[in-house]
């Protein structure tokens, strides 16, 4: 996976990111073996403290995705996961 592929997946990524609830959020990771780990994570209150709780996670390897334009199929593939109690209502 090359450096524009990854820097499309890292922006489309961030911006669905920003649709989220302020207690939701992406960690976005890249293995080992360049294939990047998705996670969304919930902060979760705890009463005298706070956690990050995984709710999904994906994985897109590196040899699924050879152009710019199959990140956006995707990044939705990866969204329409997403429960629409993480998502803004807009």
């Amino acid at each position: 996976m090359n450096i524009e592929i990854q820097t499309e997946i890292f922006r489309e990524l961030l911006e669905k990111e920003s649709l989220l609830k302020n207690n939701f959020k992406f960690q976005i990771l890249r293995s080992e073996t360049q294939d990047i780990l998705v996670k969304i994570k919930e902060l979760r209150d705890y009463g005298h403290y706070k956690s990050w709780g995984i709710l999904n996670s994906w994985r897109i390897k590196k040899d699924d995705i050879t152009t710019v334009d199959q990140v956006t199929v995707v990044i939705n593939c990866i969204w329409k996961e997403v429960s629409d109690e993480c998502k803004i209502n807009l």
